[in-house]
């Protein structure tokens, strides 16, 4: 057997391309392993400007048979049209359709055979690129790699968004630090990509994870314990993006799950299937403090239920995100469908977070009167106003942003809270995974 390519266009060798040869060797394997009595005794890759070929030599089944194998391959397997698979018998004469009863191949484009239009001229050269490319990305959509990729992208995407988007009142931006001394925008540049490979690991293991979805939260920690080590080293010691990597794992986790599934990345499926990971978290870790006697230290998380009875972000995860559901989201998407610019909806969409989340970070730098009183109740003040959509809104929410750095206070939990959003919002707009199993 010989199999090569028919890739059109002057590259004929790069990493895509060869991800379809090793795709096509992969199911003549597979079709030759269902045969009894046959195996391959050699087989031997040559890579050159040509493009990749294989020569293997196959045992135990007629050239016919194997013949017939290889069309089956061709006219069935979704790049079977990209691949040409000749047989050869001892004389090395090449068998061909019309030596086991088969008609030649039809055209790539249309319905015409391939030869017909191949003499005439028939297609365009450009219109056969496109039209093979799109062959290779629907089939690449197929695969949990894809997936991985995918999802891990969007989610740093939007990381980065909720990072640029500016002004963010008491938080880092394009503009200023915020009510932060130690860190900037560069720093939150350098941690994001300290943190970002971790992303692409959490989606992996929501996909392979076979135990109940309830029980992979230790294994997301884990991961979640090297991405914390990875942003402490780029940032010098600072906590840049803890209760993000927290927030990451679980939404990269349920896609990977829902992937899996072949359902679509939804809002609604996302936080259902957050809230059966997070199932019982505000209970194991926070109520039991009530009534453990252990010594231990606290985390500022924790110190916060005890004295106020706030759960923070776990009680937000296991509720399945009601403020992005009702806030954040619908919010954005109402900015964007009214002709905000992104940057501008993902503000609004913050100062709508700000208004009713249970943020943790303003309460550690103030307490939680000054969350309700000043932060809470001065973003519902700006939506009012209107916020992004006119002079006085805009001016409001940089009068926050004053304010809160004067008082020190930076909102982060909302921040993390908008990133979740903007995630959310570029899942929606996904098509449903069709896995090739």
């Amino acid at each position: 057997m010989s199999i090569t390519l028919n890739i059109p266009g002057p590259e004929k060798d790069n990493g895509k391309i060869r991800k379809i040869f090793y795709e096509c060797l992969k199911a003549v394997k597979k079709e030759l392993s269902k045969k009894e009595n046959t195996k391959i005794i050699y087989q031997k890759e040559y890579f050159s400007a040509d493009g990749p070929e294989s020569f293997l030599i196959v045992e135990g089944l007629p050239v016919k048979e194997l013949k017939k194998t290889a069309v089956k391959i061709e006219d069935n397997h979704p790049l079977g049209r990209l691949f040409d698979i000749d047989v050869l018998n001892e004389g090395c004469y090449k068998i061909s359709r019309q030596d086991i009863g088969i008609s030649l191949r039809k055209c790539i484009i249309c319905n015409d055979l391939a030869i017909n239009c191949i003499t005439s001229r028939k297609h365009k050269r450009k219109e056969i690129i496109e039209k093979v490319n799109k062959m290779i990305d629907d089939f690449s959509a197929q695969s949990f790699d894809y997936w991985v990729d995918k999802i891990g992208g969007i989610t740093l995407k939007s990381i980065l968004l909720e990072l640029s988007c500016t002004p963010k009142p008491g938080l880092v931006d394009r503009f200023n630090n915020g009510a932060n001394q130690d860190m900037d925008f560069t720093t939150f540049i350098s941690s994001t990509a300290a943190i970002a490979y971790g992303m692409y690991q959490f989606v992996r293991l929501g996909i392979d994870y076979t135990d109940e979805i309830e029980e992979i939260l230790p294994h997301l920690r884990k991961i979640g314990i090297g991405m914390e080590r990875n942003m402490f080293e780029a940032t010098g010691g600072i906590n840049t993006q803890k209760g993000l990597i927290f927030l990451g794992g679980l939404i990269c986790a349920a896609a990977g799950s829902l992937i899996k599934e072949g359902k679509k990345l939804s809002p609604e499926h996302i936080c259902q299937k957050i809230k059966k990971i997070c199932k019982g978290i505000v209970d194991k870790e926070l109520k039991i403090l009530r009534s453990s006697s252990l010594e231990k230290k606290l985390t500022n998380g924790e110190r916060l239920f005890l004295k106020y009875g706030i759960s923070g972000i776990r009680g937000e995860a296991e509720r399945g995100f009601p403020t992005v559901r009702e806030k954040g989201l619908p919010t954005l998407r109402a900015g964007l469908k009214d002709g905000l610019s992104f940057n501008d909806a993902s503000v609004q969409s913050l100062i709508s977070i700000m208004s009713s989340a249970e943020d943790t970070n303003v309460i550690l730098r103030s307490n939680l009167d000054f969350l309700h009183r000043e932060v809470q109740a001065k973003a519902k003040e700006i939506i009012e106003l209107g916020g992004m959509y006119n002079l006085k809104g805009r001016r409001k929410i940089n009068t926050l942003d004053r304010y809160l750095i004067k008082k020190g206070v930076n909102p982060g939990g909302s921040a993390d809270l908008l990133a979740i959003t903007i995630t959310l919002y570029y899942f929606s707009l996904l098509p449903v995974p069709e896995i090739l199993k």
